[in-house]
């Protein structure tokens, strides 16, 4: 499998999530689909305690390990939460939101029905003011309860938008 790199996605939400983190000082961040591990090291570097980084993708957990030099970051390999085992004051995850029309590669797409399980599975693992950070895109609209922090237009006309649950 293919580690996924980061791009426009994947800045914009580190933004927010530096943004987040300075302000509200979260003790415990789970960076769900970690990839080279971006945002789990934003969360380390910017004074998180305890950083977890998931992926389902094993190279992708080698790849951030070594991105992550001796930060102290826990890596678990993950589909969702199924390795998953405690709770968290912070998500944060870059979702495969692209809709899966025509079929892509599950890691890269998923759409609206997927991110609806990410969000519903992810409450079991948040504390009682836990809150989740999120990329989605026009191209697969939600309709999900959320907060907008911040939106970016690409080239083509699609909005990315990072949302708070």
């Amino acid at each position: 499998m293919e580690v996924y790199k980061p791009r426009e996605d994947s800045f914009l939400l580190k933004r927010e999530l530096i943004k987040y983190i300075k302000k509200y000082n979260p003790q415990s961040v789970l960076d769900m689909g970690t990839g080279t591990g971006i945002q789990a090291i934003a969360a380390k570097r910017n004074g998180v305690i305890e950083v977890i980084a998931a992926d389902i993708n094993p190279e992708a957990i080698l790849c951030a390990k070594k991105n992550s030099k001796n930060l102290n970051i826990v890596f678990i390999q993950s589909d969702l939460f199924s390795n998953i085992n405690k709770k968290f004051n912070l998500i944060v995850f870059n979702t495969p939101y692209l809709p899966p029309e025509p079929p892509l590669d599950p890691q890269w797409s998923g759409g609206r029905k997927f991110i609806k399980k990410f969000l519903d599975e992810s409450k079991k693992h948040l504390t009682s003011n836990g809150k989740v950070i999120f990329v989605h895109s026009s191209k697969s609209p939600i309709s999900v309860d959320h907060k907008v922090l911040a939106k970016e237009k690409m080239p083509d006309g699609e909005i990315l938008y990072v949302s708070l649950r």
